[in-house]
């Protein structure tokens, strides 16, 4: 008898995902949300990612998700991922500690290249704990010119991070609001970098980053006509 529950339990899902697939095969031009309510839908909707042609987001309902693997996906399209939703994303409470995602010890990429027009990731309202490194790229460089991308994080604490964390952005803004910072490490002088190319803009406001002493937040412009802006901020390598 629990058998049969457990294979009836099976089919319900897996009818349930091929569902998504042919929903995001056959509507490429409507936008679509993906609400993940635990661990292999959250991993089923970061892997759908990559066959997005219009705007994606990812609605992740409030608790702890355990990683069980390294997370590095290429979005197809811009792209939002944004936690604090009640059961089956009826309703949303914006608090960085009622969704972690704890990577367990593994890498947490996120990409999002092409430009259609731009390149975007949209990061709200997370706890991201226990990577070995994070790493959020908007844009890149193209053959003839670069695709423009633009990075927002607001709302996002990041915890008990080993080697780092990277933000990347080509021509576009990153935007950081409300954010947390600590427990993050380095594998040499960084613990926490931004590598803006081209004509890219920062803001920075509220957020508290507390650095092990002898580590730095490093602002990298490659030369180029990037802008710098920091309000209401401390940003601090303390040990």
């Amino acid at each position: 008898m629990n058998s049969n529950k457990n294979h009836a339990r099976i089919a319900h899902g897996l009818f349930w995902l091929v569902g998504i697939i042919c929903l995001l095969v056959v509507s490429p031009a409507s936008a679509i949300s993906i609400c993940a309510s635990n661990l292999a839908l959250l991993k089923g909707a970061l892997s759908l990612g990559t066959l997005q042609s219009s705007a994606y987001t990812i609605q992740i309902v409030q608790g702890s998700y355990l990683m069980d693997a390294d997370v590095e996906t290429y979005f197809s399209a811009p792209t939002t991922i944004e936690g604090g939703y009640s059961a089956n994303c009826a309703t949303r409470t914006v608090n960085a500690g009622n969704t972690t995602i704890n990577a367990q010890g593994h890498f947490f990429h996120l990409y999002q290249h092409l430009a259609s027009p731009q390149a975007l990731l949209n990061i709200d309202g997370l706890t991201l704990s226990n990577a070995t490194g994070i790493q959020f790229t908007a844009g890149d460089y193209g053959s003839f010119s670069n695709d423009e991308g633009s990075l927002h994080v607001s709302n996002v604490r990041f915890t008990q991070v080993a080697e780092g964390i990277a933000f990347s952005v080509f021509n576009g803004e990153a935007t950081f609001e409300n954010i947390l910072i600590d427990h993050v490490f380095g594998t040499g002088s960084s613990a926490v970098s931004l590598f803006m190319e081209g004509s890219a803009a920062v803001m920075i406001n509220h957020m508290t980053a507390d650095l092990p002493s002898g580590t730095d937040f490093k602002f990298h412009d490659n030369g180029q006509a990037t802008s710098f802006s920091v309000y209401n901020s401390i940003l601090w390598n303390s040990s």
